[in-house]
């Protein structure tokens, strides 16, 4: 008795289109929310620039008031605030980022919806949603820093646990969303694994000798 074993692949090329599709709608949501980001953070920046730019100086708008040594230190330091507003690299970066996630969407999309190549697209996903958690690291690290020095700077006195909880708030909220996002890729990555099952075949070998 001879005992073999045969590795017999099985692909439910059926099964694996589904979870597939079902990842590039995701992604599409996301790719989608990317694009509304990117107008935002490019309109928003753009609207500030401007309004930085046009704003009188202190001096022209204080001339007229009453007391406008007191009037030109209250606007200078508007003006102070709205001008590290408008620097922050949230409005720049973070629209590059945003951009580069719609754009890169796109052909993974149509990658996971064909189901063509279901390793190439379940590889190309995790790229990019580590470059989803990147981007997003990012904004929220920029607005927390930006906020924790304007809080510095007018309220001393307060801003020490505000800011420990907008930050834990912040950070936990992107933290829990990406988990969530791995966690379905995670699930589409177990159900469109090649599978394999391993099978013992016996078998006999008689021999009849003749005397």
């Amino acid at each position: 008795m001879e005992n073999t074993i045969k590795v017999i692949s099985k692909k439910n090329n059926e099964l694996n289109s589904f979870w597939l599709k079902g990842g590039s709608i995701l992604i599409a949501f996301l790719s989608l929310a990317s694009l509304i980001g990117l107008i935002f953070l490019l309109s928003a920046g753009l609207y500030l620039e401007n309004l930085y730019e046009n704003t009188e100086s202190a001096e022209e708008t204080c001339k007229n008031d009453l007391n406008p040594e007191t009037c030109e230190e209250e606007v200078n330091l508007i003006l102070q605030d709205l001008e590290e507003f408008v620097e922050l690299k949230l409005w720049d970066v973070g629209a590059a980022l945003s951009g580069l996630l719609f754009i890169t969407s796109i052909p993974l999309v149509l990658t996971l919806w064909t189901a063509d190549n279901p390793d190439l697209a379940i590889k190309s996903s995790w790229m990019w949603i580590f470059l989803h958690a990147t981007s997003q690291i990012f904004i929220i690290n920029e607005y927390n820093n930006w906020s924790k020095q304007f809080l510095d700077e007018k309220f001393a006195d307060v801003q020490s646990l505000f800011q420990i909880f907008e930050t834990i708030f912040s950070f936990a909220g992107i933290i829990c969303c990406e988990f969530f996002l791995f966690s379905i890729l995670a699930v589409i990555t177990f159900q469109v694994r090649p599978k394999s099952e391993l099978k013992l075949q016996d078998e006999k070998i008689n021999e009849n000798s003749e005397d």
